[in-house]
Order: structure tokens, then sequence, then C-alpha cells
């Protein structure tokens, strides 16, 4: 059975700009700050096999268990729970593909996720 998700990121091969590179990890720091960074390895966030989720994640973190909970006894996932959390994911993914020089368009802050 293949698995159900996959997620693939296109890398920037051509148009690439070199000044920016230079300066990413400082330009990144507000995306670091918010959804955090690859510090996987360094035990960040609530112990190393959670990594570092910046102040989304931590706020994140916490929905998921109220969401746990609510699914738990209303059966159902409340919708703006569910939002959050897919917006928290989107904009880390893109942060992150930033981060690691796979695209050098710069990660928005507000991203429109569509209606579904």
């Amino acid at each position: 059975m293949a698995y159900p998700i996959s997620y693939d990121v296109v890398p920037q091969l051509r148009e690439r700009n070199r000044l920016t590179v230079f300066f990413r990890i400082i330009l990144a720091i507000p995306h670091i700050l918010l959804v955090g960074g690859p510090f996987f390895a360094f035990g960040y966030g609530f112990g190393h096999h959670w990594g570092f989720g910046g102040i989304m994640g931590w706020v994140a973190g916490v929905m998921a268990i109220i969401a746990w909970f609510a699914i738990l006894f209303a059966d159902s996932h409340p919708r703006g729970l569910w939002d959050f959390a897919r917006y928290f994911l989107a904009w880390r993914a893109r942060a992150l593909a930033y981060i690691a020089l796979l695209r050098d368009d710069y990660p928005p802050f507000r991203m429109d996720l569509g209606s579904g």
C-alpha cells in the first residue's frame, strides 16, 4: 500500500538570487521565531522528538490537545482548530523550503489556502 500523503517541493534551479542566500538566515529570523526552523537535532521544544516549532508551533500543540478532546467527546474536529493547524503547517513548509535553500521566494506571512 502506498503512503496516502505526498509532498513535493520543486527546486528553483534558475534565476536564483545569490545575494539573498548570504543573508538568508537573517531574513528568516521572523519565520524561525513564529513557525520554527530546521533545528530537529538540537532538542528544542517539548523534547528532541518534537523539534522547534516556534511560537505558533507551541500554540498549534496546545490546540492539537484541545482538538483531541473535542474529537474524543464531540466526535468531530472543530473547523477553526483544523484551519489553524493547516495554516501553520503550510507556512512552516514554505519557511523551511526557504531556509533550506530549496526556494528563493520569501515566504509570505499571510497565505490564502482556499476553501478546500
